[in-house]
């Protein structure tokens, strides 16, 4: 291939090119012409949030012809400094392809000074993240990645090695908490005056502040996690009000107290398929004081609640790191959930990047 380029995304043909490529790498009952926009609405948005971020993106190319994409990103609220990502990696199944363009990422993220790549990461941790490497015949929510499944071998192939593995659960209506479990719950409850509260059935403007605390506070200790800012919380506040799913987010109050969050993320794309999944469990956090006292399996059975009483059969319940042997733990050895999709983060050293 050695007529093969690849270069930055200048002109709206350009923009038109990279956004429009994913559509020729997947089927229609991905919902892809909403995701591209989708795609495009989240890149204008993270260059806009900080005016540190950074964000290039190339096209490969041979003969006229579009052959993969990518972009380089900086996230400013990124914890490491020295860490950048590549993300909304598209790629045909030919290794020279994905290997020029992780290249061309890898030395412009080089050139601003960072000293290792992660990703895909699109276009940060707070949205879709690693490729699906297990689980390819259940689609999985659109929040979440999807890809061929021979993106695992190109990305390997052009020397990237695992960063971080992310495992989604199947939650289905018949799977009842153990007796163990349920005499844990009824413990915790004579215990405390336990509530819940819906803060997007109120003013998003006046509701922001207490979702980005209580947000920060509870996922602060994630792999990954970028905190929420004001203008996030408030957009996510008005989409769920505006979306008439205003109790798909809920605080659990213990005593008085917002002790933790559940946000639950519908699918509502049109045209769902029997493989699609119809309902993402995204969130469930405890602040740190509410944790080790029995309270996480207080906020499980307010989820489960939710989910049978809006009729749910099955629930994705997503993203948990592969190393949180806790939560692992408590899915898979005390609820018996199984594990419905794998997920990899890939890293690799600059400015080499498996050369």
């Amino acid at each position: 291939m050695s007529s093969l380029i690849v270069r930055p995304v200048e002109t709206p043909r350009d923009w038109s090119n990279f956004a429009k490529f994913k559509n020729s790498i997947y089927l229609d009952s991905l919902n892809n012409r909403s995701q591209t926009r989708e795609d495009m609405k989240k890149l204008q948005a993270f260059s806009k949030k900080h005016a540190n971020n950074q964000a290039t993106l190339f096209l490969a190319e041979k003969k006229g012809q579009i052959l993969g994409r990518i972009a380089a990103l900086y996230d400013e609220q990124h914890n490491s400094k020295e860490e950048g990502f590549f993300g909304f990696f598209e790629s045909v199944e030919e290794p020279m392809v994905a290997e020029a363009l992780l290249q061309k990422a890898a030395e412009e993220l080089f050139g601003w000074g960072k000293k290792q790549m992660l990703g895909p990461i699109s276009p940060s941790t707070n949205d879709r993240v690693g490729i699906i490497t297990a689980g390819f015949d259940v689609l999985p929510h659109p929040s979440l990645n999807y890809n061929p499944p021979y993106y695992q071998k190109l990305l390997e192939q052009a020397g990237l090695t695992k960063s971080m593995e992310l495992l989604s659960y199947l939650w289905t209506k018949d799977a009842a908490p153990p007796k163990h479990f349920s005499s844990l719950i009824m413990s915790a409850i004579k215990k405390h005056e336990v509530s819940l509260y819906y803060p997007a059935k109120y003013s998003p403007k006046k509701e922001a502040p207490g979702l980005l605390q209580l947000y920060n506070q509870s996922l602060n200790q994630n792999w990954g996690y970028v905190p929420l800012t004001l203008e996030e919380a408030e957009e996510i506040l008005f989409s769920y009000k505006r979306s008439g799913i205003a109790d798909f987010l809920f605080y659990l109050v213990i005593d008085g107290e917002f002790a933790g969050l559940v946000i639950i993320q519908p699918n509502l794309h049109r045209y769902l398929t029997e493989e699609s999944t119809k309902v993402r469990v995204a969130v469930m956090g405890l602040k740190p004081k509410f944790r080790q006292r029995g309270l996480s399996s207080i906020l499980i059975l307010k989820t489960i609640d939710f989910l049978q009483s809006h009729n749910y059969a099955t629930a994705e319940v997503s993203l948990i790191m592969a190393n949180n042997d806790t939560v692992r733990g408590l899915l898979e050895k005390t609820l018996n959930y199984p594990i419905l999709h794998r997920y990899q983060v890939y890293q690799c050293e600059l400015p080499a990047c498996g050369r």
